[in-house]
């Protein structure tokens, strides 16, 4: 999946490259091919994960990550903006089934060429790991854990062990009910989450994608040199987003640590609108912390949802909604940083969003704390009541009285 996200957000390192001049884009028509990609997402998601139920994951995966690899190295041989966006959206597409990127690019662009200019090679280059890694997922992906032959007998009974603790049962068989997912559109959650999604991947892409120019906006270097600076915003947000997974489970809490990270991310947002432009460490400095907060407490919201529903269908459902919807971040993110290099607008537009995802976020805890508090005071009576209403046989489905909500 790393590879993946490299190759959706190599068009904003190719940018540097020379991509806009020698295809003759306006800045509009740039950011509509940033935006575009999240168009196929939202379209293909819900469809995918269908087909990913029907098929064997290594086959469908392989299929979609071979065809990604192509579309990119095809952007290669793109001579104008209609080419270029049908590639993006194609590639939205076969995505629905950030440290390296920049270190990749700085790489890429010190090639020499007289064929070929520096971001077709980029994108020829970058195609190439998915299809590869695509041949190895076809043999090497497994079904389910009893399948995965490169584990130990021990080591399949614990990962089964693991899902039946997480899902409640352990029947990869488990039919898709029609009715559970009528009953999952009636439930607040997947709508809440779904807002809170939105704002988070458009804060967080907008910023990712838009990277690389507002640190080549801050100084005078070159562009490979502006790729090398990506690197290090990159590598904080993969620490970061690492170490806030690995609190966040060990202290069973998921809105705090958002809450925590996205006040930083509104820190750094402020530090980047407001300190002069002569002081470049600070600036810097801003940049990293923006990077790696936003990631971090997407990440996390992101972890929030699977374990606030349960049965196989509504978890499935309630990802796929909240996947799909929240993709609208990705068309909406990348319009808000017209005005570079200092893009106050962004920001400003940026700083609102983070707020208002903070409110929101805090209000899925309250819920959620409230629902807890039901729960626990509900006589034996009421709760036979809902476990027969909802024909309850699993307490790790969210809708049973002994099921408590992560906060």
């Amino acid at each position: 999946m790393n590879v993946l996200a490299t190759t959706r957000s190599n068009i904003a390192n190719a940018k540097l490259g020379g991509l806009e001049e020698d295809l003759g884009l306006t800045p509009v028509q740039y950011r509509w091919c940033l935006s575009i990609i999240y168009v196929g997402i939202i379209l293909f998601e819900i469809p995918s994960t269908i087909i990913l139920r029907k098929w064997k994951a290594s086959i469908w995966i392989s299929m979609m990550a071979i065809a990604w690899g192509g579309v990119t190295m095809c952007m290669a041989a793109t001579t104008n903006f209609a080419g270029l966006f049908v590639c993006r959206l194609f590639m939205g597409f076969f995505e629905a089934a950030f440290a390296v990127g920049g270190l990749l690019a700085f790489g890429i662009f010190e090639i020499s060429s007289d064929r070929l200019n520096t971001w077709q090679w980029l994108f020829i280059i970058e195609g190439i790991p998915p299809m590869l890694l695509a041949v190895i997922a076809l043999w090497c992906l497994p079904r389910r854990p009893a399948d995965a032959k490169f584990l130990s007998d021990e080591e399949r009974k614990l990962q089964i062990e693991r899902f039946t603790k997480d899902q409640g049962s352990i029947d990869f068989g488990q039919k898709y009910s029609w009715d559970d997912t009528k009953q999952l559109f009636k439930d607040w959650k997947p709508y809440l989450f779904s807002y809170m999604m939105i704002i988070f991947i458009a804060t967080g892409t907008g910023f990712s994608l838009t990277l690389p120019s507002i640190v080549h906006g801050m100084g005078t270097w070159s562009p490979a040199v502006s790729q090398a600076l990506v690197i290090p915003p990159n590598l904080c947000a993969c620490i970061l987003t690492v170490a806030v997974g690995y609190s966040s489970d060990r202290f069973l809490d998921r809105s705090l640590h958002a809450v925590i990270f996205s006040l930083l991310t509104v820190a750094g947002l402020f530090m980047l609108m407001f300190l002069p432009e002569d002081q470049l460490g600070a600036r810097y400095f801003a940049v990293c912390l923006t990077s790696s907060t936003s990631n971090a407490a997407g990440s996390v919201a992101m972890s929030w949802i699977p374990g606030s529903f349960g049965t196989f269908t509504r978890r499935a459902v309630a990802l796929a909604m909240t996947g799909s919807i929240g993709h609208l971040g990705g068309v909406i993110g990348p319009q808000f940083y017209y005005d570079g290099p200092r893009y106050f607008h962004g920001y400003t537009i940026a700083v609102c969003l983070v707020i208002s995802n903070i409110i929101v976020t805090l209000l899925m805890r309250f819920l959620l704390w409230r629902e807890n508090g039901k729960r626990d005071n509900m006589t034996l009576e009421e709760k036979q009541h809902i476990i027969e209403k909802y024909d309850l046989k699993e307490s790790g489905d969210d809708r049973h009285p002994d099921f408590r909500f992560v906060l």
